[in-house]
């Protein structure tokens, strides 16, 4: 496989959060979560979704850093 294959582009950002969850799940680390739950948390799962939370999870980071100063 070729170093391009394991670039991290925005439509890989989904497939890659969903393949760690739906593996956590068939190792039974998510115990509370039925197989209906996890297929719409699957569902939910996108680039853009991730981004935003990235982002706000960086401003809160900026935030806390900001006010210590």
């Amino acid at each position: 496989m070729t170093s391009a294959a394991w670039r991290c582009t925005p439509g890989r950002i989904g497939p890659i959060f969903r393949s760690i969850i739906r593996r956590a799940f068939d190792l039974g680390a998510l115990p509370d979560l039925t197989a209906e739950d996890l297929a719409r948390l699957l569902k939910g799962i996108s680039a853009h979704s991730t981004r935003i939370g990235l982002n706000q999870d960086l401003g809160s980071v900026a935030k806390i850093g900001g006010s210590q100063r």
